[in-house]
């Protein structure tokens, strides 16, 4: 466990379908508070894990799904249905 998820330990994790959401916004499901994943200032958030395909470079090549931790409450929030195609270095 990082340091970055202590904070978060047994803690429920909630789960969002991004399909279901207003282009990735969305309502944390415990406190309420906006969490927008394209915000990459992590000002409502953070990124505890990160689920993907990877290459033969062990490097993602398509993104799965996430798991973030609400910064207000502290509840995890797992992503589904992401399956972006990542942009890396060959």
């Amino acid at each position: 466990m990082s340091k970055r998820e202590i904070g978060y330990k047994n803690k429920p994790v909630y789960v969002v379908d991004v399909l279901k959401t207003d282009d990735g916004i969305f309502s944390c499901p415990n406190c309420d508070s906006i969490i927008d994943p394209n915000d990459e200032s992590e000002v409502t958030y953070e990124i505890l894990e990160i689920h993907g395909i990877l290459d033969a470079k062990m490097k993602i090549k398509e993104l799965d799904s996430l798991i973030i931790g609400c910064k207000k409450c502290r509840s995890k929030i797992k992503l589904t249905n992401l399956r972006k195609k990542v942009e890396y270095e060959k």
